[in-house]
């Protein structure tokens, strides 16, 4: 049985959907507080999960090619992300220490910056372009439909 990656495809499309809601607020709350960290921060955010899912209908429709060309983006858009994170973090941490509190979600938003940035820069995210080092990994990563297994 072939694997479709319908599961997976339906949990980004409802990460994407959640993700809408949740920075739809900023807009169009009481208080609007959209601004331009917030709008690059959405922007790249977005664009990630929108990568993530073009990446998984190219594995899906067999089209390995376009797959593994896109997925050369990551090297930019890694950084992108992790950047924006970061700079969103900062501007979070001055904007309440400007107004004379500390920001609750500091630590919070630290660790998750810290994370995506581990996970960008994690050995599969190379291993499905065909260059990872071969040999044992901790790291699950996707076959290589490229890749002859002797």
């Amino acid at each position: 049985m072939k694997h479709k990656y319908t599961l997976e495809i339906g949990f980004l499309v409802m990460v994407i959907a959640v993700s809408l809601v949740g920075f739809s607020s900023l807009a169009l709350g009481e208080q609007p507080m959209l601004d331009a960290y917030h709008v690059l921060h959405i922007i790249t955010s977005l664009a990630w999960l929108l990568l993530l899912l073009t990446q998984i209908v190219f594995i899906r429709q067999h089209r390995f090619r376009v797959h593994r060309t896109i997925g050369t983006s990551i090297f930019a858009a890694g950084p992108v992300l992790v950047a924006s994170l970061t700079l969103m973090t900062v501007h979070s941490a001055a904007k309440d220490a400007v107004m004379g509190r500390a920001d609750d979600f500091v630590v919070q938003n630290v660790v998750f910056a810290v994370e995506v940035a581990l996970l960008c820069s994690s050995p599969s995210s190379v291993t499905c372009l065909g260059t990872a080092p071969r040999g044992p990994s901790r790291v699950p990563v996707l076959p290589n439909p490229r890749r002859q297994v002797h």
